[in-house]
C-alpha cells in the first residue's frame, strides 16, 4: 500500500490505464476474512485494519502528485477521502485498543452501539477504501497524457464569460434567500428553526455551488488573453467568503469546508507548492475547527471564536469520544446488523430518490406516499432513534451502498467511485489551460472529500449543477459568441 505502482500497464500505456493486481487480491483476502471472522470486536482485527487505513493515506502522499502544468501537490481528493473516511470509520477503534473510549460507549445510543458487529464494520470499511483506491490508481493518474489539439465546447468558456453569470446569480437567490427568512435545513437544523421546505434548501444549495465555482475561477491562474481578472469575479468571491462565514456561524460546518477546501485547495494546486507539513497542519486546523462547531452546537461554547483559539477545542474529541463521527461510526455497525434481517435492501430505490434530486421536486412524483424508507438515512434513523425520531443520524458512504446493493456492491462501487475521481483529475492533467475542467476538478475534490459521511449520491446534484452552468455560459454569453460560430459547420459554396 506504499507509493509504489504495483500492477499490470494495459499495451504500450498510451492510455494511462492498469490493472490494480494488488489491490484487488487485498480485497478478495478481506471478503474471506469478513465472512469467517467472529462477531464481536477483536484487537487483532482491529489493528490489522487500522495499519491497513494509515498505509493507505501514506501512500497517498508518499510523492506528490502533478494535476497542474507540473507543481507537485499533495492536496489530492485521494487523501482527504481516505483521511476524512478515517476519522469515521476508523478513529472510534482506534480509541478502544488504546482503552479511551469503547465502541460500546454512547450518550447518543446508549446500549444500542451494535458493538458485535465491530470486527465485521471495521473489515468493510477497509474493503471500501482499499476498492476506492484500486479505482483511483487504475487509471494511472501520476502520468495522465496530454489531450489533442481539439477542444471541447465547455473548454472554451473564459473566466470573463462566466463572471457576470455567476454574480447574478449568486445576487438573485441571495437577496431571495435573505427577503424571503428561510433557514434551510443545515442552518437551521440546530436551532430548530428551519424553514422554507425543499425550495430552500435547493436555493441554499445553490448559493453554497456557486460560491464553489467562484472560489475555483478565482484561484485558477488567469490566461494569457486575459491576464487581469474580471472584477465581477473578485464580487462573486466576496460574496461567497461572506456565504461561508453565515455558514460557519450558523454550525454547518461541511457546507463551509466545501467552499474552504475549493480555495484552499484550489492554490495549492494551481498556484502554490506545499509539502506535507502544510498539509498537516491544514488537517489540524480543520478539526479543530469541526470541534470547536461541534462544542458550539451542543451549547457548551458561547464563543465560536474563543473555542477554536483556545486549547479547549483540540482536546474537545480526547474529552469526548461520542462524537458526530462515532455517531457515523456506529450507524454502520447498525446497517449490517438491521440489513437484511430486519430491513430488506433498497434494491437502488435510494440511489433512484437521491439522483431524481437533481431535478427540483421530481422526488414528489417518484416517490409514494405510503413508502417507508426512501433513503438509507431513513433506515438508520428508525433502527437507531425509533418511529418517531426528533433529529436524524444521517447516513455514509459505506452504510448508504450497502443497505441498497448488498455487501459486494461496495468494493464495485467504492472502485467506480476512485475510477471517476481519477478520470476528473486526469482531465485537468491532459488540458491545464481550461477552467472549466479545473472547476468541475476542485468541486468534485471538495464534495469527495466529505462524501465518507453522504450517500453515494451526495455529488449528482452540484455537479450536474455546475455542468449546466458552464453549458448554459457557452450557449447564452455574447462573450463567446466568436468562439460558438467557429464550431458550427459552414456550407460550401457551389459553383455552378
Amino acid at each position: 500500500m506504499s507509493g509504489t505502482r504495483t500492477g499490470y500497464v494495459l499495451g504500450n500505456n498510451s492510455t494511462g490505464k492498469r490493472i490494480p493486481l494488488a489491490e484487488i487480491w487485498v480485497v478478495l483476502v478481506l471478503l474471506v476474512v469478513y465472512f469467517n471472522v467472529s462477531a464481536g470486536i477483536d484487537n487483532t482485527v482491529v489493528w490489522v485494519c487500522l495499519v491497513l487505513q494509515y498505509a493507505l493515506m501514506v501512500g497517498s502522499i508518499f510523492r506528490p502528485q502533478r494535476i497542474y502544468r507540473n507543481i507537485p501537490t499533495f492536496m489530492s481528493a485521494e487523501f482527504f477521502f481516505l483521511f476524512f473516511s478515517y476519522l469515521i470509520f476508523f478513529y472510534p477503534y482506534q480509541l478502544h485498543v488504546l482503552g479511551i473510549y469503547g465502541v460500546s460507549q454512547s450518550h447518543y445510543f446508549p446500549g444500542k452501539t451494535f458493538a458485535d458487529e465491530s470486527n465485521h464494520a471495521i473489515i468493510l470499511s477497509v474493503i471500501a477504501m482499499v476498492s476506492f483506491r484500486a479505482g483511483f490508481r487504475a487509471l494511472n493518474s501520476r502520468r495522465a497524457q496530454p489531450a489533442n489539439n481539439e477542444l471541447g465546447r465547455l473548454d472554451l468558456v473564459s473566466a470573463h464569460a462566466l463572471a457576470i453569470p455567476v454574480f447574478m446569480l449568486q445576487l438573485v437567490l441571495l437577496i431571495g434567500y435573505r427577503v424571503a427568512g428561510w433557514r434551510a435545513a443545515g442552518e437551521g437544523r440546530y436551532t430548530d428553526s428551519t424553514t422554507g421546505g425543499s425550495f430552500a434548501e435547493g436555493v441554499y444549495l445553490g448559493i453554497t455551488v456557486l460560491s464553489m465555482v467562484a472560489m475555483a475561477v478565482w484561484v485558477f491562474p488567469p490566461s494569457k488573453e486575459q491576464p487581469k481578472r474580471s472584477v465581477f469575479v473578485t464580487l462573486s468571491v466576496i460574496l461567497s467568503i461572506g456565504w461561508a462565514v453565515r455558514l460557519l456561524l450558523a454550525g454547518d460546518r461541511n457546507a463551509f469546508l466545501l467552499i474552504a477546501i475549493v480555495a484552499v485547495g484550489g492554490f495549492f494546486t494551481f498556484r502554490f507548492r506545499a509539502g506535507r507539513w502544510a498539509l498537516l497542519a491544514l488537517c489540524v486546523f480543520a478539526l479543530t475547527l469541526y470541534s470547536a462547531v461541534e462544542q458550539f452546537r451542543r451549547g457548551q461554547t458561547d464563543s465560536l471564536v474563543d473555542l477554536v483559539f483556545t486549547s479547549d477545542a483540540s482536546t474537545a474529541s480526547s474529552r469526548d469520544g461520542d462524537t458526530s463521527f462515532n455517531i457515523s461510526t456506529i450507524s454502520l455497525r447498525a446497517a449490517l446488523a438491521a440489513v437484511p434481517d430486519r430491513v430488506d435492501y433498497g434494491y437502488g430505490v435510494y440511489k433512484l430518490v437521491g439522483f431524481a434530486g437533481v431535478l427540483p421536486f421530481i422526488r414528489g412524483f417518484l416517490v409514494p406516499d405510503d413508502m417507508k424508507f426512501t433513503s438509507s438515512s431513513d433506515v438508520l434513523n428508525a433502527v437507531l432513534l425509533g418511529p418517531s425520531p426528533t433529529w436524524g443520524v444521517g447516513t455514509n458512504v459505506i452504510a448508504d451502498v450497502y443497505m441498497d446493493f448488498g455487501l459486494l456492491s461496495v468494493p464495485v462501487l467504492l472502485f467506480l467511485l476512485g475510477l471517476g475521481v481519477a478520470h476528473a483529475q486526469n482531465a485537468v492533467t491532459r488540458r491545464p489551460s481550461s477552467l472549466w475542467r479545473a472547476t468541475f476538478y476542485l468541486t468534485t475534490f471538495a464534495l469527495v472529500a466529505q462524501m465518507p459521511r453522504y450517500a453515494l449520491s451526495f455529488p449528482v446534484r452540484p455537479l450536474l449543477w455546475v455542468l449546466l452552468l458552464f453549458w448554459a455560459t457557452f450557449w447564452l454569453s455574447p462573450v463567446l459568441a466568436g468562439r460558438r460560430q467557429k464550431l458550427e459547420p459552414v456550407d460550401e459554396a457551389v459553383t455552378p
